[in-house]
């Protein structure tokens, strides 16, 4: 059984007093590997970025629908299109 739990963990090795980070995007196949990540963040050897991190396939007009005002999306798009069409000029 796969677990959709992703975790992201930086990874942090001591090479003589410098500390290397390095981040990893990792699946996990067991839910026994959730409780020994927490357990290797626990003795500081991993730290944990993000847990329950799913794949985002929405569209972006769904993900930023509301961040701007009514006023503020017809001025935007006004521009946009003003831009576009100095594009095609050139």
């Amino acid at each position: 059984m796969i677990l959709k739990v992703k975790f992201a963990i930086q990874v942090l090795t001591v090479l003589k007093n410098n500390i290397m980070e390095d981040t990893m995007l990792i699946r996990l196949t067991n839910k026994k590997a959730i409780a020994l990540l927490h357990d290797m963040e626990e003795l500081n050897l991993i730290k944990v970025l993000k847990e329950n991190i799913t794949n985002s396939t929405s569209k972006l007009s769904d993900k930023y629908r509301g961040v701007f005002s009514k006023e503020d999306a017809k001025s935007f798009n006004a521009h946009t299109q003003k831009m576009r069409k100095e594009w095609e000029n050139i």
